[in-house]
């Protein structure tokens, strides 16, 4: 038998899922189900999707100047 914990209210839990911004997966705070098998997730963790809005990139080596 499996135990389910769950966050206390007020917490965020995070998961592994899919990021509907990027469409991709890896870690994030839990925002829902997508199907019996697949999780929702927000604020995820190095979105390309959340660098490119906030206008974050890395700089190549060669542009220290």
């Amino acid at each position: 038998m499996s135990t389910i914990t769950h966050a206390a209210d007020g917490e965020d839990a995070h998961a592994f899922g899919y990021c509907p911004s990027c469409r991709g997966y890896g870690l994030g705070t839990y925002d829902g189900p997508i199907n019996s098998h697949s999780d929702r997730i927000r604020d995820h963790v190095n979105c390309p999707s959340r660098r490119q809005a906030t206008g974050a990139r890395r700089r190549s080596p060669r542009s220290r100047r």
